[in-house]
């Protein structure tokens, strides 16, 4: 996938919806992006990447929602 691809929201959205992990080509930036996150961890498995996601949330400082996303895998 080429940069400007990957740096492009309704791209990436559009693949996530259908494969969550996706998120994880992503520029940098949309891999902290709130909606595309949420769109990843509801179509994400197995959930070793969800955890992946989980913690682009940490490094956008969203601590809260990252814990969530993570207690669902116990």
């Amino acid at each position: 996938m080429s940069e400007e691809l990957k740096a492009n929201k309704e791209v990436v959205m559009t693949t996530v919806k259908t494969f969550g992990a996706a998120l994880l080509y992503a520029s940098d930036e949309l891999k902290k992006d709130k909606e595309l996150v949420f769109a990843a961890c509801q179509q994400t498995d197995p959930p070793y990447e969800l955890e992946q996601v989980a913690d682009f949330w940490k490094e956008a400082k969203q601590f809260e929602r990252a814990e969530r996303a993570l207690e669902t895998l116990n």
